[in-house]
């Protein structure tokens, strides 16, 4: 799948008001919702049923705690193995019926089926946003939409699973404003880990973001250079992308962020119910200061505090939930919906979280794949689409991951010229680390082409293979800009003298 869109990228808003505060209201079909698209006329909306029922469907979506087998009796296996399909057969209903309301109720909007019926070309991409200030509207999986022409009349027909054209829905407040988010040049992540109960896929997520920044980090294998120094260049250009805070608790979190600007904060933790919360909503199980293994359940708006730097600075542009219910709306009655909400609601203008539970593969392939795109310049517009359709290729029997993705976001209106100037700056880096590379090389050889007169060794030879190998990968990575190409008279320097 590609990262990066070459196609025209079309918007489409769309916005639900109600009159009254955001919250102390429950879902109802006697509650009128005005509906508008860009432009057009504005509408009337409701959903289809009560809040409780929508509660109990939502519940079916939840993963059960599955008990292991026992020893080895086949009867017992066997009949675990049918529950499970089982399991998964009413789930996959579940999400059926849900899409189909949530298309009849966004094909109530005056306007919007048309919108996004139009297709301009081919590799157009549809940016559906919308926009809502309700916390019970927060709650509608409107990620599950089907085709609007006429909903419900093919189950399973799903708006994001590429149909034509390719459609990405984001959510976002209405508080935040376009102009002021600057896509980051240089990335710099944050990756917290919290596991005061159950333990966490840690090991998985701090490889996926490993992997994901490996064009910028000097390689391990050269053969002639000085082991301790590429270790230490290693290890000193990893600490300028990744920290990592380990059983993080809140003061720590903050105490980092006050020193130090994020561009990128990925959380892996279990989401939990606040019990000290009016509505118990639902937050991130961190570490308690004073007792590692004790929980200490924080909300979005605290979460987003401790991630501001002193002075008043902004805090970071990306945030990435690896934990359950991170964009659950638990409770509507009291003031805050999702962890997910409350964070974009605060300030950050990109948040990627789970409305329902997401499970333990699915959370390491959102990471890889996630940064892999981001960090490389892609649209996130685009490339959220490509995970999407990754989680439901790889894992649609068993889990619903590609469902559960919510995505809270704000994109500058000048969002693509910002993404080429990072694009550039990425491969520039990328490329000046491949150089570099090739100069070590080059200078740890000068001893053995004495010692062989002039000719490359065998070893020299797999590190020079190497070396090209990642110049075309760098040069592939960033094919829509051609700005970096006047590195590539040192680049083929460098290869030369190798050869």
């Amino acid at each position: 799948m590609s990262h990066h869109h070459e196609g025209a990228v079309r918007n489409v808003v769309v916005e639900f008001l109600r009159p009254g505060p955001p919250h102390n209201q429950l879902l109802s079909p006697l509650t009128r919702y005005l509906a508008v698209c860009g432009d057009g006329r504005v509408g009337e909306v409701c959903v289809p049923y009560e809040h409780s029922e929508f509660v109990r469907r939502l519940r079916e979506l939840r993963y059960a705690a599955e008990s292991p087998g026992v020893g080895d009796d086949p009867e017992r296996e066997r009949e675990r193995q049918e529950k499970s399909n089982e399991t998964n057969r009413d789930r996959q209903a579940a999400l059926i019926e849900l899409s189909k309301h949530m298309s009849q109720f966004l094909a109530a909007v005056p306007g919007l089926t048309a919108q996004l019926a139009q297709r301009q070309c081919t590799t157009e991409l549809v940016h559906l946003q919308i926009v809502i200030t309700a916390a019970e509207l927060a709650m509608l999986p409107f990620e599950l939409a089907g085709t609007l022409e006429q909903p419900g009349s093919d189950p399973g027909n799903f708006l994001q699973l590429g149909g034509k054209p390719l459609i990405s829905i984001t959510r976002r407040s209405r508080g935040l404003r376009e102009a002021c988010v600057r896509w980051p040049l240089r990335p710099k992540i944050l990756f917290v880990a919290a596991n005061p109960g159950p333990p966490i896929p840690y090991e998985a997520h701090v490889e996926a973001l490993a992997r994901a920044l490996q064009p910028w980090l000097p390689p391990l294998e050269l053969p002639t250079s000085d082991e301790v120094r590429r270790a230490r260049a290693y290890e000193k250009s990893f600490a300028e992308h990744l920290v990592v805070l380990k059983q993080a608790s809140i003061s720590a979190i903050a105490e980092r962020c006050a020193r130090e600007s994020f561009t990128h904060v990925h959380v892996l933790a279990h989401g939990a119910t606040d019990p000290t919360s009016p509505g118990r909503h639902f937050g991130l199980a961190l570490h308690s200061d004073n007792d590692k293994s004790k929980v200490h359940v924080v909300s979005g708006a605290q979460f987003a505090s401790a991630l501001r730097r002193d002075g008043g600075e902004l805090g970071p542009v990306v945030v990435t939930l690896a934990a359950c219910d991170s964009g659950n709306v638990h409770d509507v009655m009291f003031t805050g919906a999702s962890f997910a909400h409350e964070l974009h609601r605060s300030g950050i203008p990109c948040v990627i979280a789970s409305q329902f539970p997401l499970s333990i593969p699915g959370s390491s392939i959102l990471a890889q794949q996630f940064y892999t795109h981001a960090l490389l310049g892609a649209d996130p517009r685009a490339f959220l689409c490509d995970i999407r359709l990754r989680l439901h290729s790889v894992y649609a029997g068993v889990a619903h991951d590609w469902a559960s993705l919510v995505t809270y976001a704000v994109f500058p209106p000048d969002l693509d010229e910002q993404l080429e100037d990072t694009r550039y700056c990425r491969a520039r880096r990328a490329l000046n680390v491949a150089l570099d590379s090739l100069d070590i090389e080059i200078a740890a050889d000068d001893t053995r082409r004495d010692a062989n007169k002039g000719g490359a060794s065998q070893p020299q030879s797999k590190a020079l293979s190497r070396a090209s190998s990642k110049l075309e990968r760098t040069a592939c990575s960033s094919a829509s800009t051609m700005r970096w190409s006047s590195s590539l008279p040192r680049a083929s320097t460098r290869v030369r003298d190798l050869a």
